[in-house]
């Protein structure tokens, strides 16, 4: 993967430039919500691997694919967004274990972590299994692009490698809208199909549904409708290729109801 970003460092960098913003730029109301659940795996002091989130306080959901990476490292930690210098140590993985090569469905992991006694973290009310048609969604992550390919001077820390996009296309679509090399009588319910921007690294990201707010010029509202997976142009089985929209499946319902 690094050579071909190598490769394509020009464009990548604009469309770094272009589309996305920085950890910096979210609005209060959306640091608020994320903070406490929202990170990153590291599997040395720089060099995150995926993105992550709690589900509970000594428990984390990433995807599926990035789960053998995070077991094979000598040290594994965990850090939010919103408390980015403390580091919580990543413990054993919950089974079931993710099995290479994974499925969209089965993609995902959980793992224990020491309990970093941070309050804030979702609860099973911040998820839903429900999503409105073209639901307008965030997608905050880490994103290997500035990282691998951008200069950071003496000040650099990993929330400068964080990174969201305001596009307007950040919504999820409907499974029969979208293009895929599958039936249409396939059953893709558990599929989410979205065109927010991401980049590598984002793998194991909440995708974050916004709400608009109760009454005017009140600040919008959040649920947790799923995770973000892959871009559309991998994969022939489960959710399919989706061409040009990227693929994220809902949170498990097992895992929702594990919550409770």
């Amino acid at each position: 993967m690094l050579k071909h970003l190598v490769g394509s460092k020009t464009e990548y960098l604009a469309y770094d430039r272009d589309c996305f913003k920085q950890y910096r730029d979210l609005k209060d109301h959306t640091r608020n919500f994320i903070g406490a659940s929202v990170g990153a795996v590291f599997t040395d002091d720089r060099r995150f691997f995926c993105a992550a989130f709690r589900i509970a306080a000594d428990t984390i959901m990433t995807a599926g694919h990035c789960a053998n990476g995070i077991d094979g490292a000598d040290r594994r930690i965990f850090r939010l967004v919103g408390y980015p210098e403390i580091e919580t140590k990543v413990l054993d993985q919950i089974p079931p274990r993710a099995e290479e090569p994974v499925d969209d469905f089965g993609d995902f992991a959980l793992f224990k972590i020491q309990d970093p006694a941070i309050a804030g973290f979702w609860t099973a009310k911040s998820f839903s299994h429900d999503i409105a048609k073209d639901q307008v969604i965030i997608i905050v992550a880490v994103s290997l692009i500035p990282r691998e390919l951008g200069e950071h001077d003496s000040k650099y820390t990993w929330l400068d490698d964080v990174r969201f996009s305001r596009a307007y296309s950040s919504k999820t679509w409907a499974p029969e809208e979208v293009g895929t090399n599958l039936p249409a009588s396939s059953n893709r319910t558990e599929c989410i199909y979205h065109r927010a921007p991401t980049f590598p690294g984002m793998s194991g990201a909440p995708i974050i549904a916004v709400h608009a707010p109760a009454k005017a010029g009140g600040s919008p509202t959040f649920s947790v409708i799923g995770m973000h997976l892959r871009n559309g142009a991998e994969r022939e089985e489960d959710c399919g290729k989706a061409f040009d929209y990227n693929v994220g499946i809902r949170i498990p319902e097992q895992v929702i109801k594990a919550m409770n």
